[in-house]
């Protein structure tokens, strides 16, 4: 193909068609809280896994309940969210996350600063 003339190579590409993207959210997705992020690199993806902290129930005394997290040994953390995306995407995505952070530091809301990137 490199052996075409440029005026027969661009014939052969293949017509662009650009689509709107719909985001759509069904009525019953859950939302999870998320107390800590561990973020974890492949060859081809950048992998987001969110972990949720299951609080032991713990009875009696302040000194009982001591004894009883000191029995623990740890706590659990689940992740309630994995999601994997590709490289490339990764840092516009971060992009908008710390634009919303910054946001969100100075005072002007979550809102504000997502429509900032749009």
């Amino acid at each position: 193909m490199d052996d075409l003339p440029e005026s027969q190579r661009e014939e052969n590409k293949p017509e662009i068609v650009n689509l709107k993207l719909n985001f759509r959210l069904p009525e019953n997705l859950p939302s999870r809280y998320a107390h800590h992020l561990i973020a974890q690199t492949t060859e081809t993806e950048v992998v987001l896994m969110f972990f949720e902290i299951q609080t032991p129930i713990l009875m009696g005394t302040d000194e009982e309940q001591i004894a009883q997290l000191q029995a623990l040994g740890g706590i659990n953390a689940f992740c309630v969210s994995k999601i994997s995306v590709p490289k490339a995407l990764f840092p516009g995505m971060a992009a908008l996350m710390n634009s919303t952070a910054q946001g969100l530091s100075s005072g002007e809301g979550p809102i504000a600063a997502v429509k900032a990137k749009l």
